[in-house]
């Protein structure tokens, strides 16, 4: 009993091979043991191979999952590296022959740890909040779900830490929240609520008290509005954030509204105004006429631009009751310096022009006003930057499938200038006007842009001859000019959605720059697939909701807290604000990578325009003042 329990320990734990005398040489024939321990481990861990012979004076490893020639005696620790089935074959040779053995080592994937959700917070909010949930065993996390929706981007923090962003398709209401690794799923205990984020908007007048005849400046922002509407003692429909010069035309207490309304309804905010009558019946000064930005960048701008340095000139105010004495100039709505001069240039604006890309532009909007030898003060002008104003500037361009241009034509009974633009396209093709002065150029083919964050509209006066406009859109965009070159927005429009034309009359166009994707805000963004190296190196911005802006273009340029500094988007991927861009900059590396986060935008650079013509027709156009303003 003892000798038959003993052979069954050593079947299951060696195996050994044996052999006779050999009869052609008289030798005894080799014996081999060769052990294998563990027969089964989880990868990454390892298992031990053990042979020892007699009667043989050579071994050798055969093949498959090792090779060579090995000791008569000895042991080798083997670790695989993926998950399969592994056959060490050993074969040893004496004077009386050979014997050979083999063993199979099987390797398994590591059990997934079991996640569970201890809690999290906040335990509600909208689209884009970002959402910590603590609890373990999330180690290896592939999927967070909210509800029914399964696209929510999440970094892992720790084994007990993962931040989750609330998805732009997920619904409102409470959901409940699942994790899963490969191998478990666990759900909260608790529910997440998804709320639709409260609409609201700020109205102020600045200032709040103006004499009779002056002007004052409306000024409002909003969240989570997608229209506002004016009324009171004004009218119409505006952008969701803005300003807006009024110059009431009799004394009181005006009261101005408006009201916005976001998917979730409608909000209203009232100021009022209070207008006197001047002091004594004194007349105060008119506006100035033709305030224009005329340089961006300084008197070298075209080789060496100042980042601080905007300079902008206007025609004399009309005097009422007394001279005009000087020029207040107010930045920001607040005033800010004053002069006798018919033009002003503000040498402290930080970062006004940034041309080497190292960071976003800071925006600084100018009105002017006139005020006369008894203090009397008229009402403020707005600034307006023209790249084509009655031939004051004139903008090269890019003409391209035929269509000519001519700029100092006569044709068209010019407005506001002796010439006017003259443009005939040939079934198609387009041009591009690019912005002159007050552009700031640099020598290294940085900034080549016209900084127009201070404005509110792109504006132009066109007049038609024929009516091939019924069936020809007028496509245009704005082009950004970046150190690669050139940067085309996905985002184009049709110049005719914004007035109709006449044909043989001037009819001018205001386009919002929000329609073209010009402006800032925030949105929620991750950073990787990079190649290249620094400065060269460009990477993936993947946009995954738009928060406080209502798009996200190439040619804006990026922040946040993991974003390397003079980031820039250089192409689109599709046709909207969330999806993939690829993004350069001095900083990135191929090594870049920046978990999913809130990050900046902005966009208010302009290198040139460029207006398409439909194809179904030729045409001749004429146009003027292409411009800029605020309202």
């Amino acid at each position: 009993m003892f000798r038959a329990a003993l052979g069954t320990v050593i079947a299951a734990c060696l195996s050994f091979q044996t052999g006779s005398v050999d009869a052609a040489s008289g030798s005894p024939a080799p014996t081999l043991t060769f052990t294998l321990n563990p027969k089964s481990i989880v990868l990454g861990s390892s298992a031990g191979l053990r042979w020892f012979t007699s009667n043989a004076n050579s071994c050798n490893a055969t093949g498959g999952s090792w090779s060579g020639s090995l000791p008569v005696r000895g042991s080798q620790t083997v670790m695989p590296g993926a998950v399969g089935i592994y056959r060490y074959p050993i074969s040893c040779s004496g004077l009386g022959g050979s014997v050979a053995s083999s063993a199979i080592l099987q390797v398994t994937s590591a059990p997934y740890a079991q996640p569970s959700i201890g809690s999290f917070a906040p335990t509600f909010g909208p689209v884009g909040t970002i959402v910590t949930m603590t609890g373990s065993g999330f180690t290896g996390l592939t999927k967070v779900q909210i509800g029914n929706v399964s696209d929510a981007t999440f970094t892992v923090v720790s084994d007990t830490q993962v931040k989750v962003t609330v998805p732009a398709d997920a619904q409102s209401g409470a959901h409940g929240v699942t994790v899963s690794n490969p191998q478990k799923v666990s759900s909260s205990p608790n529910s997440f609520t998804v709320t639709t984020a409260a609409e609201a908007v700020t109205l102020t007048a600045n200032p709040t008290s103006i004499t009779l005849g002056n002007s004052a400046t409306l000024n409002w922002s909003s969240s989570n509005v997608s229209s506002c509407t004016a009324s009171g003692a004004w009218s119409g429909s505006f952008a969701t954030t803005g300003n807006w010069n009024v110059t009431p035309t009799a004394t009181g207490t005006p009261q101005y509204t408006l009201t916005c309304t976001g998917a979730g309804g409608s909000v209203a905010s009232v100021t009022n105004l209070t207008v006197t009558s001047t002091t004594g019946g004194d007349v105060a000064p008119s506006a100035v006429a033709n305030l224009q930005l005329i340089n961006q960048g300084g008197p070298s701008n075209a080789v060496n631009p100042l980042s601080n340095y905007q300079e902008f000139s206007w025609a004399a105010a009309t005097a009422g009751t007394y001279p005009v004495s000087s020029y207040k100039i107010y930045r920001n709505g607040a005033a800010y310096d004053t002069t006798t001069n018919m033009s002003y240039a503000d040498t402290n604006a930080t970062d006004s022009n940034i041309v080497d890309l190292s960071g976003p532009t800071t925006t600084y909007a100018y009105t002017v006003s006139a005020v006369d030898t008894h203090g009397n003060e008229g009402s403020q002008a707005q600034a307006s930057a023209y790249l084509f104003y009655g031939q004051l500037f004139t903008p090269g361009d890019l003409n391209y499938s035929g269509v000519t241009t001519a700029y100092t034509d006569t044709g068209g009974s010019p407005v506001n200038g002796p010439y006017d633009m003259l443009v005939t396209y040939n079934f198609g093709g387009g041009f591009q006007p690019i912005s002159g002065p007050p552009i700031a150029q640099g020598a290294n083919g940085f900034g080549n842009d016209l900084e127009v964050g201070a404005f509110n509209y792109m504006v132009m006066d066109i007049k038609v001859t024929d009516n091939h406009y019924l069936t020809n859109a007028l496509n245009t965009s704005l082009v950004t000019r970046l150190p690669p070159g050139d940067v085309f927005s996905y985002k184009k429009i049709n110049v005719w959605d914004y007035a109709t034309p006449i044909i043989g009359s001037w009819v001018t166009f205001k386009i919002p720059l929000t329609d073209l994707n010009v402006g800032t805000g925030t949105f929620t963004g991750s950073i990787g697939i990079c190649s290249g190296t620094a400065p060269n190196a460009s990477c993936t911005l993947t946009v995954s909701a738009i928060l406080s802006v209502a798009s996200v273009d190439a040619g804006g340029m990026i922040t946040g807290s993991g974003v390397p500094a003079g980031t820039y988007l250089f192409a689109h991927g599709q046709n909207s604000s969330v999806g993939t861009f690829t993004i350069q900059g001095p900083n990135l590396t191929s090594s870049t990578n920046v978990s999913s986060e809130t990050m900046n935008y902005r966009r208010t650079g302009f290198y040139k325009s460029f207006f398409q013509w439909g194809s179904d027709n030729s045409t001749t156009i004429y146009v003027n003042n292409l411009g800029f303003t605020t309202n």
